[in-house]
């Protein structure tokens, strides 16, 4: 899914007959892992200057069945992702139609659970993307001064 992610997101017209590689090395893993490697790799490259159609994230949740009703739980950890009756990572462009750029869901569930979890990833997205900013300002910042 990540080479998938790179491979679609990287401008590799730039690039002709140039490989790029991308480590990602776990250190810990505490839940939402894909969101997380996701995301560094999204921070890496930008990092490193290769030119990409747009900033991406990824988010995770997790639909926790209680007695009485579901609970949809952002950035679960790895206990609430292995209890919970489905859990789902969406990585979208941080492009102005915020369009989904991969999935990876397991579990069942409905319709309108699929609708909601769109719509929570998709803030979370949005919310990661402008903390991806401000970090990214702070170190150019840094880096001219």
């Amino acid at each position: 899914m990540l080479q998938a992610i790179a491979e679609e997101i990287i401008i590799r017209t730039l690039f002709p007959r140039t490989t790029i590689s991308i480590v990602l090395q776990i250190i810990d893993h505490n839940g939402s892992l894909l969101s997380c490697c996701i995301n560094a790799m999204a921070l890496a490259l930008v990092d490193a200057g290769v030119p990409l159609k747009c900033l991406f994230t990824a988010a995770t949740c997790a639909l926790l069945e209680g007695s009485d009703e579901e609970k949809l739980l952002l950035d679960p950890d790895l206990q609430e992702e292995q209890s919970s009756s489905c859990h789902a990572t969406l990585c979208f462009c941080s492009n102005p139609k915020g369009a989904i750029l991969a999935t990876n869901i397991t579990g069942v569930f409905g319709e309108n659970e699929y609708f909601e979890i769109c719509s929570a990833l998709r803030k979370a997205s949005q919310a990661i993307i402008e903390f991806m900013r401000l970090s990214l300002e702070k170190k150019m910042h840094k880096e001219i001064r």
